[in-house]
């Protein structure tokens, strides 16, 4: 079981359900190569438009 949080009292919990609501993971998404290198691409882009 992973630590949760609920989005209506903002109190963690280990529950799936909170305050009659579904409860959301408060850890950031995992790190992925392809997505830094997308957003490299973007910025590198972005750049040559401006």
């Amino acid at each position: 079981m992973r630590l949760r949080k609920c989005p209506k009292c903002s109190s963690y919990s280990l529950k799936h359900v909170c305050c009659g609501s579904a409860t959301v993971s408060p850890h950031p998404a995992k790190y992925h190569p392809a997505r830094a290198a997308y957003l490299r691409l973007a910025k590198k882009l972005e750049h040559k438009t401006d």
